[in-house]
């Protein structure tokens, strides 16, 4: 399930990006940098955890598609500063967003082919 949540989120993100830019350049920009930014930026408080208050990490990883998936496995290291039921959240949350990034994304379309008057 946290597979299928994260690819329906960069696919999802790609249509929105794509729905708001006016070039495809820099919808793709756009796109990447959304994603790699979910992908990458939420798994830097997890390197500097002692440092940070421990719910902000557990909010960072939340969001991260890789701790998410290593929370369903027995990985004994990550699972010591995750929060129970990690990939539980991180689909309600991601799945969340994408649906509501999904609506946006339609009512965006659906002003740009309504008639002009």
């Amino acid at each position: 399930e946290v597979v299928v949540v994260n690819m329906l989120f960069a696919t999802v993100t790609g249509i929105a990006a794509s729905a708001f830019s006016r070039r495809s350049s820099t919808a793709t920009a756009v796109a990447y940098g959304i994603v790699l930014t979910v992908a990458i930026g939420t798994m830097i408080p997890y390197f500097i955890a002692e440092s940070l208050p421990r719910g902000f990490v557990h909010a960072s990883l939340a969001l991260n598609p890789f701790a998410a998936a290593a929370s369903t496995t027995q990985a004994v290291e990550m699972l010591r500063i995750m929060p129970a039921g990690l990939w539980l959240m991180h689909i309600k949350i991601v799945g969340g967003v994408t649906a509501l990034l999904f609506v946006i994304t339609l009512t965006r379309v659906w002003l740009l082919m309504r008639p002009q008057k």
